[in-house]
């Protein structure tokens, strides 16, 4: 059987990772920053054909005949699926997993356990890994599946000593401890209970496992030590659980569990493994939070000190322990912050959350694109949360917060500059001939109401297109990379763009406005369309909502320069398609009004021009931003 073809999916993949996550040059013209973006596009939709060529024409006729296939081959199956995926590349996590399961069904039907195990335990981390970048959407999970590909193979410990390969065995290890550090994504409020006994339960039974004698004896050579540390060390992240729960209701037996593993780590560890792997910041912080939920220092003393470790940071320290310093630590400091407000002391309390905010965003404006793109979107959702509570100038509030996501993907940052202007462009047209059609917002009843607020309805229009991909920022490092037609879960990712509660809390009706128009500018004119959860139909601004999904659709349709999984169509084909669907998913008043020679001219204009001069404009201010982070050490 000839699997030769990888190589080139291989290299295909390398150079479409390398186009959509290398850095734009710097000191580009208009004309030079242009034509290589459209390079760059022609080159990305050339690479995408053919890898979707690839496979389905070849790859996956394997797949499908994977249980006559001989041991050498699935040994290169397995070896490709593992270049697509491992823990130092992400190629494609997507295809990789695909591989993987087909490699465990021909395990399982062999009766192979050694080569079962392995692709299973590859399938259980790509899982995990997925869970852990996109847990912060809310409903995006694989945790159940990660848990049910670690369990299944941490079973194979009753038969442990019938296992000849010692990698297999070395394998079974690594289940083990898959096992309980997935629940670790259980740790929030509403799932502590369940997520802990199972962390407890399987925790337990590792460790318990580890110090048998007999099992230890088989294969003395095996790193028995940084098993237990590792363990101790997962046993540290129930901390943001503890730190929340008041001191009368605490789990003290869990608190204590984690005091007792942070002693282990920094007195007892013999490998080494605090100053191997944990900057001083992250030590210290552990000790600040262990020590506080188990009672040796109090909520004022732990507060005192988490206020020293932020104040005392290095604002340009990029490093782990930098990036914990300037954006995890002061995220516990708010929230204790927040639990310590009193009347007499609420101002001074506010001023501080809203100087450490500042802060935070002030250090990931230049975060260097080496650093860990998870990370960043973690840290975009918790800088945008804390916004959204302590700033009170609300168009502050999202330029800061669209400025931080101009580095996760360019292209998305573009489009939603230009969805704005075309918006404004439909509105400034139905306010002139129907501006009964806004009626609902800013109070207007009627036209005449809303011509009084004409440029407050402009404005929040503006405002809330700018806004409505925000939420792209959490799934662009899952699926930018895929040089291949998405897979149905990952469409169900995109689909999770429209998830709000990460980012915002609507505490006016300015942000209400926005976040439903983050949430409805995919829901279709009659209801379709998702998320299912969104009524659109009884909004009172409904159609300015129509506004914008019709402007995003006409944008994104007929952009060429930073799309590259569709062909851009011209302005006459996109209205034609918005016309064939009128009365269904756009609102068939405003398809209408796209046949005003008038209307389609400006738009057509905006595209044709302003396109450019936005891509180059927000280049120009990205890489001046860029240059102000230099320092990055491991």
């Amino acid at each position: 059987m000839n699997l030769q073809f990888k190589d080139s999916l291989i290299s295909n993949m390398e150079e479409f990772k390398q186009l959509e996550y290398s850095a734009l040059p710097a000191r580009l013209s208009a004309s030079d920053l242009m034509a290589h973006l459209r390079e760059r596009a022609e080159t990305k939709g050339r690479l995408l054909t053919e890898n979707n060529a690839i496979i389905n024409g070849k790859l996956r006729p394997v797949l499908s005949s994977i249980k006559s296939i001989d041991e050498k081959n699935v040994d290169e199956l397995y070896s490709f699926a593992q270049t697509l995926f491992s823990l130092s590349s992400a190629l494609d996590m997507g295809l990789s997993l695909e591989i993987h399961e087909a490699l465990v069904a021909w395990g399982k039907s062999r009766g192979d356990i050694d080569r079962w195990l392995r692709s299973l335990y590859s399938a259980g981390l790509i899982y995990s890994h997925f869970n852990d970048q996109l847990k912060v959407l809310g409903n995006v999970n694989f945790l159940e599946k990660a848990a049910a590909a670690f369990e299944e193979g941490s079973a194979f410990k009753k038969q442990y000593f019938e296992l000849e390969n010692k990698e297999t065995r070395l394998l079974v290890h690594r289940f083990l401890s898959g096992t309980y550090l997935v629940y670790i994504s259980y740790n929030n409020e509403t799932e502590y209970a369940e997520g802990y006994a199972k962390f407890a339960h399987h925790f337990d039974t590792a460790m318990e496992f580890w110090a048998n004698e007999d099992v230890r004896a088989l294969d003395p050579d095996f790193p028995w030590a940084n098993f237990m540390t590792n363990a101790h060390q997962n046993m540290c992240n129930w901390l943001p659980v503890i730190r929340k729960q008041p001191p009368e209701t605490r789990d003290m037996t869990l608190a204590q569990k984690v005091y007792d593993s942070y002693i282990f780590l920094t007195e007892q560890d013999e490998t080494g493994f605090v100053n191997k792997h944990w900057p001083p910041q992250r030590t210290n912080y552990v000790r600040i939070l262990a020590t506080y939920c188990v009672g040796i220092i109090s909520y004022d003393e732990a507060l005192s000190q988490l206020r020293e470790m932020f104040y005392s940071a290095d604002p340009n320290d990029y490093s782990n322990g930098g990036l914990l310093t300037m954006t995890f630590i002061p995220h516990i400091l708010i929230e204790h912050l927040n639990i310590s407000k009193t009347a007499a002391n609420n101002i001074l309390i506010k001023s501080e959350i809203k100087d450490i905010v500042f802060k935070m965003a002030e250090y990931c404006k230049n975060i260097p694109d080496t650093i860990d793109r998870q990370l960043f979107n973690r840290t975009i959702a918790t800088v945008s949360k804390h916004f959204s509570q302590t700033l009170l100038n609300f168009d502050h509030f999202t330029d800061s917060i669209l400025s931080l996501t101009t580095y996760a993907h360019l292209p998305t940052y573009v489009h939603s500059v230009m969805v704005s202007k075309v918006t404004i462009i439909l509105a400034e047209h139905f306010l002139k001939h129907n501006p009964e059609y806004f009626a609902g917002m800013y109070g207007a009843t009627n036209a005449q109401t809303v011509l009084s607020v004409r440029k407050n309805i402009l404005n929040l229009l503006a405002r809330a297109a700018l806004c409505h991909d925000i939420g792209k920022v959490f799934y662009i490092t899952a699926v930018a990379l895929a040089s291949r037609k998405l897979y149905d879960f990952e469409f169900g990712i995109i689909k999770e763009h429209t998830s709000t509660s990460v980012l915002f809390e609507p505490a006016s009706e300015k942000m209400k406005f926005i976040t439903d128009v983050m949430r409805g500018h995919h829901k279709w004119h009659n209801n379709q369309g998702y998320p299912e959860s969104f009524d659109n139909a009884p909004l009172p601004y409904k159609f300015a909502i129509d506004l914008i999904s019709i402007a995003d659709s006409i944008e994104a349709a007929t952009d060429n320069l930073g799309r590259s999984y569709a062909r851009a169509l011209t302005l006459d084909q996109v209205i034609a398609e918005i016309l064939q669907q009128a009365g269904t998913r756009y609102n068939p008043i405003i398809a209408d009004a796209l046949a005003n020679p008038d209307l389609r001219g400006k738009i057509s204009h905006c595209l044709n021009n302003e396109r450019e001069i936005t891509y180059y404009e927000v280049y120009k201010s990205a890489t001046r931003r860029k240059q102000g982070a230099t320092r990055v050490s491991s």
